[in-house]
């Protein structure tokens, strides 16, 4: 395969060609213009873009169009702004990052400039992606940190890899969505709650059964003083002759 890699840093050139990668030293787009029409098979760019302004961007991805023969693919990988502590503290830790991408947006950008079809996938989950559905945390810290954007220009190929043969997908390391998470929160909160529900339910069951019972014991706890209070009357007016005989026999 006939690979070649642009890079802007010189130091990372000379490591590449250290270890005998094809590397050309410059700036991305100023030397995707000098590439022949329909030359190259996939065009990737792995956390590259969040680096270029969006008429930059636009002009890479009108370049790679051009030079992507037409069963060719494009390949974008980038910080995911779906992710709330990506978006709002990670990605300024790299002071060059200064584009913000919108899948949807760009989706639509490089099928309004001519791709036949883009789609994105969230991948690269946070350190608590496997945890609990119902920690509020994992919708800050386990949702995808990454997003990858696929653009084919063909229309064969592009149903071949997205409807076709999409078991290329099972190596994506594909992750929740923030709202994917939260869904899952909500879900499981709620299906936690119908739980709960029902114990509550089956427990008032439970305490009309034995407050039923409690009152069949009390009722035969009232019929028993009774019998008792009966039999002690029928004694005493059964013993009442003999009592009065004893008196008159002892006098």
């Amino acid at each position: 395969v006939d690979i070649k890699g642009i890079e802007k840093n010189i130091n990372m050139v000379n490591l590449c060609k250290k270890n005998n990668l094809n590397v050309i030293h410059g700036d991305a787009i100023n030397l995707l213009k000098n590439f022949d029409s329909e030359s190259l098979s996939v065009i990737t760019a792995f956390h590259v873009i969040e680096h270029m302004s969006v008429s930059q961007l636009k002009e890479l991805i009108i370049i790679c169009k051009r030079i992507l023969k037409p069963n060719g693919i494009l390949i974008f990988e980038t910080p995911s702004i779906d992710n709330l502590l990506v978006s709002t503290k990670l990605f300024y830790l790299d002071d060059t990052h200064i584009n913000h991408i919108n899948p949807d947006g760009l989706t639509f950008s490089l099928e309004n400039i001519g791709f036949y079809k883009a789609e994105y996938y969230y991948i690269n989950g946070g350190p608590l992606q496997a945890a609990s559905p119902l920690k509020m945390t994992r919708i800050l810290n386990g949702v995808a940190q990454d997003l990858l954007l696929i653009a084919c220009k063909d229309k064969s190929i592009s149903r071949l890899l997205f409807e076709t043969n999409t078991c290329w997908k099972s190596a994506l390391n594909i992750a929740p969505s923030t709202l994917e998470a939260a869904t899952d929160f909500d879900f499981e909160r709620d299906q936690n709650f119908v739980a709960y529900t029902e114990k509550i339910k089956d427990l008032e069951t439970q305490l009309l059964h034995l407050s039923s019972n409690s009152l069949r014991i009390e009722q035969g706890l009232n019929l028993l003083r009774d019998q008792i209070r009966f039999s002690l009357i029928l004694g005493n007016i059964v013993s009442f002759p003999y009592i009065i005989f004893k008196k008159i026999f002892l006098l």
